[in-house]
């Protein structure tokens, strides 16, 4: 009888990140890795998986990029939730848009016809204010219930 075990050992499949994070340049237009959703608050960001946004910033910290998703809305991923797609060129990135992720950028919007922009960060700004609110509530009943 024959038969020795074949070696065809099947290739696991760790790679596939053609480029590595650490190449991601401002402009790049980049995609969620396969496994985005296990890297911060990546799964609650703009980019759904498959579409493409625009790295804007690297702020070279624990969550360095600042990328503009296909709706005009500007998230912070960490380097391991995005990676550039492949096949797509490098864009300019504006004046404008790399202040986006910043305080003094959205100050700065205020007068530049970003009044949509503007009201979604007050309103934010006010959901927080409510929990922040309801949180407080919930810490006096439970002192009354005391």
């Amino acid at each position: 009888g024959g038969g020795g075990r074949g070696s065809t050992s099947g290739g696991g499949g760790g790679g596939g990140r053609l480029v590595p994070a650490a190449e991601l340049v401002p402009g790049d237009q980049v995609r969620l890795t396969a496994d985005f959703a296990r890297y911060g608050d990546a799964a609650g960001g703009p980019l759904r998986p498959g579409q493409v946004g625009k790295l804007l910033r690297d702020d070279k910290d624990h969550k360095p990029f600042l990328v503009l998703g296909p709706h005009g809305q500007a998230w912070y991923y960490e380097s391991q939730a995005v990676e550039k797609a492949p096949g797509l060129p490098r864009l300019e990135v504006s004046e404008e848009e790399r202040q986006m992720g910043s305080f003094p950028g959205l100050l700065s919007g205020i007068g530049a016809g970003h009044d949509s922009d503007l009201l979604e960060v007050l309103r934010k700004l006010e959901g927080l204010r409510k929990l922040e609110g309801l949180r407080k509530l919930e810490g006096l009943r439970k002192l009354e219930g005391l």
